[in-house]
């Protein structure tokens, strides 16, 4: 069927045709017809933003969302002492990337693909990050991820009056720690209540149900944890032997 035009129709009355109903009817469909233009061939300005010129920048600045990751290490946090010698990386982006890397300790610059990533023949000792840049040709963000050394905090109950290094080994409670605050639940029989940990964490104040105590004694020992590396550790031990439960706040 001819598409009809204003020129088409003019061209019947000049032929010495009179346009019927329908052609004027298809004149309205063709006006009204939808027409696809390219966003990016349709002019744009906004002074707010000059280095916007059509509409598809003007779409893409509206849609735009900024990179985003998250990543997370196989290790987490081991003893001071020990060595690492392998980490695996995971991470997500919420986006697809053109460009991604992972900083010394890391290889650097990375397949834009990767979401996971193992490491070996590493030497690790101390407090190690892992961070992560992504890139999606706009934008740049980076997350970072730490594989911590730390010590391990110890309390427990016991009969032994003079506290050793083996004691602190055998205190049933541990967890790594950097510092002394905590609140634990006991309940001795005819046992002394004990916390051990660093010189490096301070001097504790302590709470035994909700009360200020200070029947606490005091002894330093050198200790060497099961990692090979040796400090000085602050045994508490209760003044008393107690029996029954009792709850205790290190401050």
């Amino acid at each position: 069927m001819t598409v009809q035009t204003a020129d088409y129709l003019k061209s019947r009355f000049q032929d010495g045709d009179i346009p019927s109903g329908q052609d004027f009817a298809d004149l309205i469909d063709s006006i009204f017809r939808p027409v696809t233009i390219a966003a990016d061939r349709v002019a744009y300005a906004n002074d707010g933003h000059p280095g916007i010129a059509n509409v598809q920048q003007a779409l893409d600045t509206l849609l735009y969302v900024a990179p985003q990751a998250s990543i997370t290490n196989s290790v987490g946090t081991v003893e001071i002492g020990s060595t690492v010698a392998a980490v695996t990386l995971d991470w997500t982006v919420n986006k697809t990337v053109i460009g991604q890397s992972i900083a010394a300790p890391g290889p650097g610059a990375i397949d834009p693909a990767l979401r996971t990533l193992a490491l070996s023949g590493l030497h690790l000792t101390a407090d190690t990050t892992f961070t992560l840049a992504v890139d999606d040709g706009t934008h740049t963000a980076s997350v970072a991820t730490p594989v911590l050394f730390r010590h391990r905090r110890r309390w427990g109950v016991s009969a032994q009056a003079v506290p050793d290094a083996a004691l602190i080994d055998a205190l049933a409670g541990a967890e790594f720690a950097a510092g002394r605050t905590q609140s634990r639940s006991f309940s001795p029989s005819g046992q002394y209540v004990y916390f051990a940990w660093p010189s490096s964490f301070g001097t504790p104040t302590f709470l035994v149900n909700g009360l200020l105590n200070t029947a606490w004694v005091k002894t330093t020992v050198g200790y060497t944890n099961p990692s090979g590396y040796t400090a000085n550790f602050d045994v508490y031990r209760s003044q008393f032997l107690q029996s029954g439960g009792q709850q205790v706040v290190v401050q």
